[in-house]
């Protein structure tokens, strides 16, 4: 019966049909579409009309065509081994050089990889701003894990099959390494290149397990390439997720690993990432004198290695914990000195942090006022970059301060969106805020 339907189609149509087959997410897009064909964007979309028409794929969502998984075995049946590799790369390169484009709108305070030409025929999508770049993630979410997962499970030589197996071109990160060295199109590149894309989304949106997922692919995909510097962060941000989950002893050696690996390279804004990322953890643990210890030394070697954005976020954070140790006063001045340098960088993720700060010193200095005012401003940039998590904790905070101001119909409400955001995230905090709604009898 399948088979009926193949022989009738136009010979655009039943090559993209086959293509089907080295398909690993569980949907494809019209634009990743004409990368995996590696043909005209005209050519795809006429292909993709027929097998719809044919019932060889259905369209579920707009612009995203999905296949049947029988259909989809006796395409990878029909495909040949020598078209199987370089129909991956070129997904893989879609998938990356997108979402590369994609973190940068996002996050653009990031130190973007350093990438080559992707593939022949691949066709990266335009991404016009960071309401776009989220847009794509969350449509491309199951997309980029199944790819993740794709460079871990499918072997060694997956993407070396026939002639058109070029390098994919995915960026150099070792000084040291020559340029032919530096790009080889394995899967272990992608391996660590394509969680480093992604990690962002999966933070602001919640997804700790699939960060974990992906950071410990990465982990193990950069050791194999010697990539030392890929290595070490790959630990230090695989130590960040468990530390979202609250699994402190799992994240503590990979923040070791990493501060190794980074001393290693010589590489002092690794060392300085680390040392911010430890202080964090520190806060979550509410381990203020350590804290404060390794958020001094991490801004000395962010002045150090002349990065002002970790020296502003730096800042702030330092900020943040003097005020948990009831000096609000000392909060008001690291916070402002920081938003001066968010603001002159145009870091709006790292102002939204130190507003939330501000805030929470008007807060307990009785200035419910101004309180309100920077948790507002705090809440808009969250909201814009999508930070689910950060949100949640902004409309605590806010309805903390209205109701400190005697406004608790205002206070309910935040603490309402604040409790249905921590539940969708599945949060414990979310158990905390059930019993103060409970205790102001709201």
């Amino acid at each position: 019966m399948f088979s009926w339907s193949y022989r009738a189609l136009g010979s655009a149509s039943a090559r993209l049909f086959r293509l089907f087959g080295a398909v690993f997410g569980p949907d494809l897009s019209a634009a990743a579409a004409v990368s995996l064909a590696g043909r005209p964007a005209a050519e795809t979309a006429g292909a993709l009309a027929e097998l719809v028409a044919a019932s060889l794929i259905s369209e579920h969502r707009p612009g995203r065509f999905v296949m049947h998984d029988l259909l989809r075995a006796y395409a990878q049946d029909l495909l040949p081994e020598t078209e199987r590799g370089p129909a991956a790369r070129r997904l893989l390169d879609h998938l990356l050089h997108t979402g590369h484009a994609a973190a940068l709108k996002v996050d653009p305070q990031r130190e973007p990889l350093s990438l080559t030409e992707p593939a022949p025929g691949v066709e990266p999508e335009p991404v016009r701003g960071e309401t776009v770049a989220l847009e794509w993630f969350a449509a491309e979410h199951a997309a980029l894990m199944a790819a993740i997962r794709y460079t871990r499970d499918a072997g060694p030589g997956a993407l070396d099959a026939g002639p058109e197996a070029l390098d994919a071109g995915c960026g150099a990160s070792d000084a040291g390494r020559g340029a032919s060295d530096a790009v080889s199109g394995s899967l272990d590149d992608y391996g660590w290149r394509l969680p480093w894309v992604v990690i962002d989304f999966l933070d602001r949106q919640g997804h700790w397990d699939d960060w974990i997922t992906v950071e410990t692919i990465a982990v193990a995909a950069a050791h194999r390439r010697g990539e030392t510097r890929a290595e070490a962060s790959a630990h230090r941000v695989l130590a960040r997720g468990y530390v979202q989950v609250g699994r402190f002893a799992k994240a503590e050696p990979h923040y070791a690993e990493a501060e190794r690996l980074y001393e290693r390279a010589g590489d002092l804004l690794g060392q300085a990432h680390t040392l911010f990322s430890i202080s964090w953890m520190h806060d979550q643990q509410g381990r203020d004198d350590d804290c404060l210890r390794l958020t001094r030394q991490a801004l000395e070697l962010y002045r150090k290695a002349g990065n002002r954005v970790g020296e502003a976020r730096a800042l702030s954070a330092l900020g943040w914990t003097l005020g948990r140790q009831g000096r609000h006063d000392l909060t008001l001045r690291h916070c402002e000195q920081a938003l001066e340098l968010h603001q002159e960088l145009g870091d709006r993720y790292g102002e939204a942090a130190s507003w939330d700060s501000v805030g929470w010193a008007h807060h307990h200095l009785g200035d419910q006022e101004r309180a309100v005012a920077a948790y507002r401003r705090a809440l808009d940039l969250y909201r814009v970059a999508g930070d689910l998590l950060n949100e949640a904790e902004i409309r605590e905070h806010l309805g903390d301060a209205y109701a400190a101001a005697g406004a608790p119909s205002a206070a309910a409400l935040q603490w309402r969106q604040a409790l249905a955001l921590l539940e969708k995230l599945d949060h414990p905090g979310a158990a905390t805020l059930r019993v103060k709604l409970r205790g102001a009898n709201l």
